[in-house]
């Protein structure tokens, strides 16, 4: 999560302070980038974990989990990385149970709202001014 997302994420809590029994952040997920100039492991290494792509908020209600994608103001990039997180993290760590998409933001247009709804990710608003 970049650091202008935090207040967003903040006031989500805020609102909804029971919604997850267990919350862990920045999970790695795909294959990072594979660098051709070295083979020493500790660069190889970092090299991977710098480029792999990470969910922003990994959410556990009982056997539930949900992937949160934290977003001021999303575009249409923002459902991408959503539905891209969740293929990644079942194929990364072989999951097949209950998978939920959330989407936290400031504000978020219809036609957003509508293409969310559509790929079946939750959208929670949380307005700048409220709590």
């Amino acid at each position: 999560m970049m650091p202008q997302e935090l207040p967003t994420w903040r006031r989500f809590i805020r609102a909804q302070p029971d919604r997850f029994s267990e919350i862990v952040y920045d999970v790695h997920v795909g294959n990072g980038a594979t660098i051709a100039f070295t083979t020493d492991p500790f660069v190889v290494a970092w090299a991977k974990h710098l480029t792999q792509l990470r969910v922003d908020v990994l959410g556990r209600t009982g056997s539930r989990l949900t992937v949160v994608e934290v977003r001021r103001l999303p575009g249409l990039a923002s459902i991408g990385q959503v539905l891209g997180y969740v293929t990644l993290f079942r194929r990364d760590f072989h999951y097949t149970g209950d998978l939920r998409r959330l989407l936290v933001c400031e504000f978020i247009t219809d036609d957003l709202k509508w293409l969310a709804s559509r790929a079946r990710i939750e959208v929670v608003t949380v307005p700048v001014g409220v709590l």
